[in-house]
């Protein structure tokens, strides 16, 4: 133990960051689970590090705060950012809808973004889909999330990025929401978005989006029980 303190703090004085697992108790499990828990922790730092998170046109503009240098996303999160331009992804949707494709063509659209980019997680400025397409992107980020491939509303990287964490971390899908209400008497928020993977809920129904009354949602009822939120985690050190 003392060696490891005396390395751990000629780590931290070059700049690095570490911690460390002591085993010398006699809870022989406790120990062996908090081995395997910073190996997973490494094991998705260093899948963060070989993901790439495509943004679809630039962020929303209201994102005023939830803006993110591509270079800093990069040099502390780890995932490189391919910027996709929105004209080049409007045209890949009217092709697919031309084909036949539901939705506008939108989920075809990402899903063939997807596999050309070799995205690990996509976000969308998805506005910009009602204006220009009558359409929403809210069905296919659903359907995406619930295959594996993390996708945001928005444009918005941290969400995406939050996202993408917990995908690595958990190996499930994750919820991207806003506070809508909160009640500080009794201790309670209330989220709200227009898409939620439907395998995160009990039950799902499509409907309109929710501020233009255009395209379609996903309605979802969620199962009570425990949640795993991303809002502490010090995604900006």
């Amino acid at each position: 133990l003392p060696a490891a303190l005396e390395a751990l703090a000629a780590v931290r004085r070059q700049g690095g960051r570490g911690r460390i697992l002591y085993l010398g108790g006699a809870g022989g499990a406790a120990d062996r689970a908090a081995v395997m828990a910073a190996v997973e922790d490494l094991e998705a730092a260093a899948a963060l590090h070989r993901a790439r998170l495509g943004l679809v046109g630039p962020p929303s503009d209201w994102l005023v705060a939830s803006r993110a240098d591509p270079g800093v996303v990069r040099r502390v999160w780890g995932p490189e950012v391919v910027a996709v331009g929105m004209e080049r992804f409007l045209a890949s949707c009217r092709a697919a809808a031309v084909e036949g494709s539901a939705g506008g063509g939108v989920e075809s659209a990402l899903r063939a973004l997807v596999r050309e980019e070799r995205l690990d997680a996509v976000t969308v400025r998805c506005f910009d889909l009602i204006g220009a397409l009558e359409a929403t992107a809210c069905l296919a980020l659903s359907s995406l999330n619930d295959k594996g491939v993390v996708a945001g509303c928005e444009g918005d990287v941290p969400a995406a990025l939050a996202m993408l964490c917990v995908r690595r971390l958990l190996g499930t899908p994750s919820w991207m929401a806003n506070p809508a209400r909160v009640d500080a008497a009794v201790g309670a928020v209330t989220l709200a978005h227009c898409t939620v993977p439907r395998s995160l809920a009990r039950s799902a129904r499509p409907t309109t989006h929710f501020e233009s009354g255009r395209g379609e949602a996903v309605a979802g009822e969620m199962p009570p029980g425990p949640v795993t939120d991303t809002w502490a985690w010090p995604l900006r050190d």
